[in-house]
């Protein structure tokens, strides 16, 4: 399964950059009723790092381990270690544009698992990713 979106931003792509390596970020980009909560995290992710987190689907509570497998300044790279897929790459890319603005483009390659709880949840976050995204591009761009 694939997801792409992507949104404009008016902000150079260092301050774009800047604020996605902060993982409490995360937490605001995520709209109700679903709730992240971070468990542990750095304060500003690099390479090789990992953010564990539990997102809340309602009453249901989904542990989720993701690490940074690549970052530069135009965006980074993060998969699933430990959640309700299979197999879960999810590309963060900063593309600058003309007058200082930056284009997002998330890129999201997904495997459900064959588990029937972890393929249930799956299956109904995978629908979610548009509305979780078209809320993250207001969010955004209301932020930065």
């Amino acid at each position: 399964m694939k997801f792409k979106h992507k949104f404009d931003v008016n902000a150079p792509v260092a301050v774009v950059a800047e604020f996605h390596r902060n993982p409490n970020n995360l937490v605001a980009l995520t709209p109700f009723p679903v709730r992240v909560r971070i468990v542990s995290a750095p304060s500003r992710i690099n390479e090789g790092e990992e953010i564990e987190f539990h997102v809340w689907l309602g009453p249901i509570p989904i542990r989720w381990l993701a690490r940074i497998v690549q970052l530069d300044e135009n965006g980074f790279t993060d998969v699933q270690v430990r959640g309700p897929f299979r197999h879960w790459i999810h590309r963060h890319r900063f593309v600058p544009q003309a007058e200082n603005k930056t284009l997002i483009i998330d890129e999201i390659e997904a495997e459900l698992s064959w588990h029937p709880i972890h393929f249930t949840l799956g299956f109904f976050m995978w629908l979610g990713l548009p509305l979780l995204f078209a809320y993250r591009r207001k969010v955004t761009q209301r932020l930065i």
